[in-house]
């Protein structure tokens, strides 16, 4: 089976699985938002076919997370960490094994935003809108969403390994070409609200046609190393959030113990120090505490500015 062909039966099996949690999750009046992938590839592309994906996106209401979390277990979805508390602070990465594994991103909020997870959810939701995925109703941003979804994306990814820039890239260009710049200054001003401004600027600016319309809106720039610490600092907040929701002290010690000593798996995966072998894994848990302090006093700061808008509904249940 050449390239293609497997790429095509990657994209109807994760198509058929995203209407499948769909109508799963409907029963329980969990709906979903799909960020990129099938959104993407419909808004940004005459032939869907065109743009490659192989995992989900998916957003879900905050105080539905558990839920959706319970849910996603019934449908033989695993955590892809040993414990969902060792992923990314803003999602959890399950996969349902077969002979094509499903990955899907279960998340709470983005990388890069600054706002609590409520907030968030109720920016990026608002104009959402209905397409159909393997006959299924799926919700999706508003054009504004996603062009501010597709700067962002961009500007993750500028800081990581040259060859996963391909996709956020080609969906910029085809972004450039399709958003008109009423709908791009929107979305600045969004990005701005959610205290991520400057790192949408950033993204815009990796294309040269991005740098016209970040000139006329007078979009800021960032550079590498302010989106990488806007990127640690957004983390520190959201696990200072979730350290201090958690009750009880044992509960608090084992959450503290997770992001201290993470599983080996988990820690090649996110350091490049330790993906060289047992004495860079070694290296990389001895530089782990450092690290987590560095980031504290970033993260303290943001979390004090934005904790009083965290709803005492979504603290009490520690976004879990």
């Amino acid at each position: 089976m050449d390239v293609t062909r497997l790429w095509a039966f990657r994209r109807l099996t994760l198509e058929s699985t995203l209407a499948e949690i769909t109508r799963h999750l409907e029963r329980y009046e969990v709906r979903p938002m799909v960020l990129k992938g099938p959104a993407f590839a419909r808004w940004l592309y005459d032939d869907p076919r065109e743009r490659r994906y192989g995992d989900l996106d998916l957003l879900v209401r905050p105080d539905q997370f558990a839920v959706a979390m319970r849910e996603m277990v019934e449908l033989q979805f695993e955590t892809y960490w040993a414990d969902p508390n060792e992923g990314a602070a803003y999602a959890v990465r399950l996969v349902r094994p077969g002979t094509v594994p499903v990955i899907v991103e279960l998340h709470r909020t983005l990388p890069l935003f600054l706002e609590s997870t409520a907030t968030v959810w109720q920016r990026l939701t608002e104009g959402v809108r209905t397409i159909s995925v393997a006959g299924a109703p799926v919700h999706v941003p508003s054009p504004s969403v996603s062009a501010m979804i597709v700067g962002l994306h961009a500007a993750q990814h500028s800081i990581m390994a040259k060859d996963v820039w391909s996709a956020p890239l080609l969906d910029l260009d085809r972004a450039l070409d399709r958003v008109d710049l009423e709908t791009w200054g929107v979305a600045a001003r969004l990005a701005s609200d959610l205290g991520a401004g400057p790192a949408f600027g950033a993204g815009l600016r990796l294309d040269p046609r991005g740098c016209d319309v970040a000139d006329r809106l007078k979009l800021g720039d960032a550079p590498q190393a302010a989106v990488r610490r806007l990127g640690s600092t957004a983390a520190a907040s959201l696990g200072l959030e979730r350290l201090v929701s958690t009750r009880g002290a044992g509960a608090r010690l084992k959450l503290l113990a997770i992001k201290v000593v993470p599983s080996p798996a988990y820690m090649r995966k996110s350091s490049a120090m330790a993906g060289r072998g047992d004495f860079g894994l070694v290296a990389a848990y001895l530089w782990r505490p450092f690290h987590l302090a560095l980031r504290v006093p970033g993260g303290v700061g943001t979390w004090r500015r934005t904790r009083v808008r965290w709803p005492d509904r979504i603290r009490a249940r520690g976004q879990r």
